[in-house]
């Protein structure tokens, strides 16, 4: 007598998962949240950020709430930095919820 394929997908596993298995999830599981936080990111930044600028800024790495925030027009990047980063560093977090983005670090490149 056959199983139901509804019998099988509900059924636990047979044994305790290697150690192998776990940590694949696990990274797996971090690699799809990180991904998700980066879209919402940039969705943010899309909503925050002028159009105009935009199209001239690339966002970089974001580790430990310090986001980098690249552009090769100098000018552009001595407005950010003086002038419009914290208008927009506030404007980031009242997207993303506290202690997401606590920093932008401008770069020329």
């Amino acid at each position: 007598m056959r199983k139901s394929k509804k019998h099988e997908a509900t059924r636990e596993p047979a044994g305790p998962a290697s150690l192998a298995e776990v940590v694949a999830e696990v990274f797996w599981r971090r690699g799809l949240r990180h991904a998700q936080r980066r879209q919402q990111l940039e969705a943010a930044w899309s909503q925050v950020v002028a159009p105009e600028w935009a199209e001239r800024i690339r966002l970089g790495s974001w580790r430990r709430g310090v986001l980098e925030v690249w552009t090769q027009d100098a000018v552009l990047l001595h407005q950010l930095a003086n002038f419009r980063g914290q208008e927009i560093l506030h404007a980031l977090q009242r997207q993303l919820g506290p202690g997401q983005v606590r920093r932008l670090r401008f770069r020329l490149g």
